[in-house]
């Protein structure tokens, strides 16, 4: 019914033979319909019988063998022999000679780019890639949510133009569009660019508006004005050359690191983890009095939410989102970090060790120490007043604790006297209070003699030398609280490859920097 409705080659089912036959007995042969098909089939053009049936167009026109997808080997007439463009290549649908968007039989038929789904295909039609990309989206929950369902409704103007090319013009392929509304969807998920975005783009029409109104002209109406919030073109600038994916991307990381979450992005999306060792361990905050919020204070660090969100998607995602990390990871503790080699310089210089030996054998866990003490986060702290302050609480605490012994001591001496005089009042009782007046009693003894001298520590100024090694920076008084103060995980020793590799890069770039400075 489709290759021949009206039965114009039916008389080709008949075999009969020729008229000088003679005296022979005619016999006429009849095929069978499966041999009759196949004649149809491998003398007709395949492609003019798919998209004409209604007519003998291409009926026994077949010329060129060429191979399709569904059927196999087929032949083919002039005309689609010399382009194959010029049909799909899956369904074998022909696009109109004339194909404009007032046909209603728009097949759109374009060479094919997506070969890992079409492998040998020439050419696909519109309806063939909404197919092949609905059938790849609806398997996965994520996907599906990411492109916006069957009807393609995502609230990314990316997204929607990537799904609209594809379809339309066959630019790209499934995965690359997939892949974009991926990630797209993971930025709107887990970053601010959603709010950022509708602030550019307000201060965008804002300065669009004052520079019409200052030309003379104007938005006629509000449509015109609400018609710049789907400009693709402006988005694409907004969002690209305007820096706010960037923006994002970069506030996201930060608000990890400062939270207590230091596990890097790299290592989330690769499964990297330490054996036996947890991947999340709790944080607490060096400096927990400058938190104003009280909630912020009483919640647990880091957040759940922030444990819990989701990989990025893609590589390309993943790398971007590493670099933030690293940048921010280094923006919020070179600060601390300059501060813990001062630290160390000043330390080492009043010992008479060299500070470069010791920042060089300092583990990871040690300056995850150093960034759990409440000085660092400190500019300009005098460590010498700090540490002779710190000898002396030591030495109070020493005394204390010998005070407390001696008193304990005095306090069971008492109590065995006490009890030993109720003894002897009980075995001895005809003594009298004459025999206790004879007996000689030892010298008084004075309490400044008695007292334990305590070796005190010599005047710290005499050990500091008239210059430091390295640059170090002048005391403030007082000294300056840093801006950035974020939540120090509790150990650092279950940091796998990269967020090691991260950590380390801040230090030597500290270290480096001091070095620096003293050379310059």
């Amino acid at each position: 019914m489709t290759l021949d409705p009206h039965d114009f080659l039916y008389e080709h089912a008949i075999i009969a033979p020729p008229p000088n036959a003679g005296s022979q007995l005619v016999v006429i042969q009849r095929l069978s319909p499966y041999r009759h098909f196949r004649f149809l089939i491998n003398t007709s053009c395949i492609i003019c019988r798919i998209n004409y049936p209604f007519s003998n167009h291409g009926l026994g026109e077949g010329r060129k063998p060429v191979r399709t997808v569904p059927l196999g080997v087929m032949k083919m007439c002039r005309i689609h022999k010399r382009a194959t463009s010029a049909f799909c290549g899956v369904c074998l649908r022909d696009a109109p000679p004339l194909e404009n968007e007032a046909d209603g039989s728009l097949v759109s038929c374009v060479e094919n780019d997506d070969v890992e789904t079409w492998p040998g295909v020439e050419a696909t039609c519109r309806t063939c890639r909404e197919e092949a990309l609905l059938r790849r989206v609806m398997g996965n929950p994520r996907d599906r949510e990411a492109v916006g369902g069957p009807r393609w409704e995502s609230p990314d103007w990316e997204t929607r133009q990537t799904i609209d090319t594809f379809i339309e013009m066959g630019e790209g392929t499934i995965t690359d569009v997939i892949n974009v509304a991926l990630e797209k969807h993971w930025l709107r998920s887990n970053t601010k660019l959603t709010n950022l975005l509708s602030q550019a783009l307000a201060a965008s029409r804002l300065a669009s508006r004052d520079d019409a109104a200052a030309a003379g002209g104007g938005y006629d109406s509000d449509e015109e004005l609400s018609d710049d919030e789907e400009d693709p073109e402006l988005l694409s600038l907004t969002e690209d050359a305007g820096g706010i994916r960037d923006l994002a991307v970069n506030d996201w990381a930060r608000i990890r690191i400062l939270d207590g979450h230091w596990y890097s992005p790299a290592d989330q999306y690769f499964g990297n983890r330490v054996p036996e060792k947890p991947t999340v361990v709790p944080a607490f905050h060096p400096c927990l009095w400058t938190v104003d919020d009280v909630s912020i204070q009483e919640m647990q660090h880091p957040q759940p939410e922030i444990i819990r969100s989701e990989v990025p998607s893609s590589f390309t995602l993943c790398d971007q989102v590493y670099r933030a990390y690293q940048r921010q990871m280094r923006l919020i503790l070179s600060p601390a970090m300059h501060n813990v080699v001062r630290k160390m310089v000043v330390e080492c210089t009043m010992d008479g060790t060299d500070p470069a030996l010791k920042a060089s054998r300092m583990t990871i866990e040690e300056i995850g120490q150093e960034l759990r003490n409440e000085g660092v986060w400190f500019n300009g702290v005098d460590w010498v007043e700090r540490r002779a302050n710190l000898r002396r609480e030591e030495a109070e605490e020493r005394e204390r604790r010998r005070a407390g012994a001696r008193q304990k001591e005095e306090d069971e001496s008492s109590t065995v006297s006490s009890v030993k005089s109720d003894a002897s009042h009980e075995t001895s009782p005809v003594l009298s209070t004459t025999t206790l007046q004879t007996t000689p009693s030892p010298p008084p003894s004075n309490a400044a003699d008695t007292k334990e001298s305590v070796p005190s520590d010599p005047p710290v100024a005499e050990t500091i030398p008239p210059q430091w090694p390295i640059a170090i920076g002048p005391n403030l008084n007082p000294p300056q609280l840093l801006h950035s103060i974020p939540f120090i995980p509790e150990t650092l020793d279950h940091f796998p490859q990269y967020t090691r590799e991260t950590f380390v890069m801040v230090r030597m770039r500290t270290v480096r920097f001091f070095y620096t400075c003293t050379i310059c």
